[in-house]
């Protein structure tokens, strides 16, 4: 079986085809050469590289901020869910902060969102996509003490994604620069720093 399609475009090694057979963007088709050229119809398909149209990202990283009143280090742990559209991926995400200010480790919780701007379009037939990603959280760190405080957090920067054996797992690095705001009811103060992270995302 083979099915017939037009070129209606045309840019160096790049063309805008229509076709009767339904075709995925990123796959990869066997042109057979004949006075009339054809694509084959019966194309197998891994599972693995069918969709990347959502994703699950789950991941630990570490940052140091420093301000002249504030040092802090702190261990976060994170879990995304994201919507990919090619040339953009947006989502929620979640933060679970410990962080130790020399006097033992309080905690934050927190959400909010990403949006990621890729150089690559992630489809299926790319194995590394890198590009720029904006990320914004809002919640609650609660002390030891028992007190509380509100905070909220603006970063940007950039990523790298790596799937790994052409599959639809990856690892995803980040290094960005953010600035948080921490605000208790009788004060609040600004902390900038630099977040570096690696997290596993599954595409489904």
């Amino acid at each position: 079986m083979a099915a017939t399609f037009t070129v209606k475009k045309t840019k160096g090694n790049n063309s805008v085809i229509e076709s009767s057979v339904p075709l995925v963007p990123g796959e990869t088709y066997t042109i057979q050469s004949s006075k009339q050229s054809a694509v084959s119809e019966d194309v197998s398909y891994t599972r693995s590289n069918r969709s990347r149209q959502n994703s699950f990202s789950g991941g630990i990283d570490t940052s140091f901020f420093k301000s002249d009143t504030l040092q802090e280090h702190e261990i976060d742990i994170e879990a995304r869910y994201g919507w990919n559209f090619a040339d953009y991926e947006v989502g929620p995400l979640m933060h679970i902060n410990l962080i130790d200010r020399g006097a033992g480790f309080n905690t934050d919780y927190s959400v909010g969102g990403y949006f990621d701007y890729n150089f690559i379009s992630n489809v299926a037939s790319e194995d590394q996509i890198f590009g720029l990603t904006a990320q914004g959280y809002a919640g609650n760190r609660e002390f030891t003490s028992g007190s509380s405080s509100q905070i909220s957090a603006l970063g940007g920067g950039g990523f790298y994604t790596w799937f790994l054996m052409r599959s639809t797992t990856s690892l995803r690095f980040e290094g960005l620069v953010e600035r948080k705001t921490i605000a208790t009811s009788v004060a609040s103060s600004n902390v900038f720093g630099f977040a570096g992270k690696m997290l596993l995302a599954f595409y489904f």
